[in-house]
């Protein structure tokens, strides 16, 4: 309970702005977004040229389509984070991987708010699923935030040691498959 009233305490204190995503049930069907949304998940729409077209029938109203393009870009950016991960489509090796990017954006943004405690309960509950997958890469992140954590924040010398260890050993693993990859390449 207690990272979550940290995290509570901290989303108190700073401004929420409307999530915006797309394809929710409850939005307007009639605004610009869904409206393009929806013709390109239809192929009625290829170019910026056909999206103007489609949503600006007044020409002067056309200078705005650049701004309206930005933010569109960034609701889809936004929509990204709430892909349901429940789907049938996704392996649970698939759900890891994106969760294990999810957690790791989240523990960053709370490591930055000084809201470490739900930072480490993040870390530490999802380290073992990456660690099964074995995506090194996250692996060595998530290890060496709790490493880092646990020598500075919160001196437990057997947990620094165990989580070092992780993040050694996985860090190495991850520069031989970048090792790998280059040679690939």
């Amino acid at each position: 309970m207690r990272s979550i009233k940290e995290m509570t305490f901290l989303l108190k204190h700073y401004k929420m702005s409307r999530i915006e995503v797309l394809g929710n049930p409850g939005n307007s069907s009639n605004s610009k977004s869904e409206i393009l949304f929806h013709n390109l998940l239809e192929g009625k729409v290829d170019t910026e040229e056909d999206a103007m077209n489609l949503l600006y029938e007044d020409l002067d109203e056309r200078s705005n389509f650049k701004r309206f393009l930005n933010r569109f870009k960034q609701k889809l950016i936004n929509t990204l984070f709430f892909i349901d991960l429940n789907s049938p489509i996704f392996e649970d090796y698939n759900k890891a991987y994106y969760n294990g990017y999810k957690y790791l954006a989240a523990i960053r943004i709370l490591t930055g708010r000084a809201a470490r405690v739900s930072a480490v309960e993040i870390a530490e509950k999802y380290l073992p699923k990456l660690i099964k997958y074995e995506y090194s890469e996250l692996i060595y992140q998530f290890a060496r935030f709790l490493t880092r954590y646990y020598l500075l924040s919160n001196a437990n010398e057997k947990k620094y040691r165990y989580f070092h260890e992780i993040s050694t050993k996985y860090r190495d693993v991850w520069l031989k498959e970048q090792e790998a990859e280059d040679l690939i390449c």
